[in-house]
């Protein structure tokens, strides 16, 4: 190639590289511009909590748990008992187990710095929810990266159903906010592996998985999302679908190991009180047939969120015979 040939060439490429530089500047502006539109619109809706007091199992979880408002010194307590072991004590007539010690542990940081503040538990609860939808959104982004728009309309609409109220709301429902947000976390840096091979993503995506479980034991159930999504949104083989997902699984076998080695489950008595365990005294296949019913309707209320309710205690939902 002559001189001026090459000169030409390297002066062509250069001007491609001029001409990309702001159209990446542009689209990162827009990311931007999504996220900010999302946490905006995370307040307006549920601005109006922050003068809400404390309500329903808020007192499980903070007024009444003597070890959340021991504050730091209560979190020993908090990591190492049954989540209602604060409230009930160790002889818990109620059904199964809840370790959930990081969501408490939130709760104790905050009531030994702001003292029995219900202002500050729902500013800090919105402040989650928001961040839940940017790192949706951003998740979304990267399994569809030619599909930014689709990734805001899909966080959009997460962000203002109406079925999300009372988990923003309810202080105690900082649990599923946290199981969520730690979820979304982890399938980001996992997509980021896939497509960097970046060691560093995989573990925080495994970090923030165990996190998730620690946070409510929801989070056991990603370990089918986790392989459909691999297997459905990349071109992964199987095999390397199955071996991504092995590390997880472990995650999960070490969260339950150490849940069952805290967790005198052998002090659990199930209530008798149909308040508390409207699943009490009756038949397995009836409990079977009524929580098919419930995820319908679960189902349901994603597509139609109306009526819906704060409570769904006993006969609310009616036992399917």
């Amino acid at each position: 190639m002559s001189k001026k040939k090459k000169k030409k060439a390297e002066q062509a490429a250069a001007g491609t590289t001029e001409k990309r530089a702001p159209a990446a500047k542009g689209i990162k502006k827009s990311y931007r511009n999504y996220s900010i539109a999302l946490v905006l619109l995370a307040f307006l809706l549920y601005g109006n909590t922050l003068t809400n007091e404390y309500a329903f199992d808020d007192s499980v979880v903070i007024t009444e748990n003597q070890f959340t408002k021991k504050g730091f010194a209560g979190i020993p307590d908090l990591v190492s008992k049954d989540l209602f072991a604060g409230i009930y004590g160790q002889s818990l007539e109620l059904t199964g187990g809840r370790y959930r010690p990081l969501t408490l542990v939130t709760h104790a940081i905050e009531y030994q710095l702001f003292g029995e503040n219900p202002g500050v538990s729902h500013l800090i609860n919105v402040l989650l929810y928001a961040l839940c939808a940017v790192v949706l959104f951003m998740t979304l982004r990267k399994i569809f990266p030619e599909w930014p728009l689709f990734a805001f309309i899909v966080s959009l609409v997460f962000t203002v159903h109406p079925i999300h109220t009372e988990v923003v709301a309810n202080i105690k429902s900082r649990d599923e906010i946290l199981c969520f947000l730690f979820l979304m976390l982890s399938l980001y840096y996992l997509f980021s592996y896939i497509g960097s091979a970046s060691k560093k993503h995989f573990t925080l995506s495994c970090v923030f998985y165990f996190l998730s479980l620690f946070s409510k034991e929801n989070g056991i159930t990603f370990l089918a999302v986790i392989p459909a999504a691999l297997f459905i949104f990349t071109r992964i083989e199987l095999r390397r679908v199955l071996l991504l997902t092995a590390p997880y699984a472990g995650i999960a076998v070490l969260y339950l190991a150490i849940r069952a080695g805290l967790l005198d489950t052998s002090r659990i008595k199930e209530s008798t009180d149909l308040m508390e365990n409207p699943f009490f005294g009756i038949s397995f296949p009836e409990k079977l047939a009524t929580a098919f019913r419930i995820m319908g309707l679960y189902l349901l209320l994603l597509i139609f969120p109306h009526p819906l309710s704060c409570d769904y205690s006993y006969n609310q939902i009616p036992i399917v015979n």
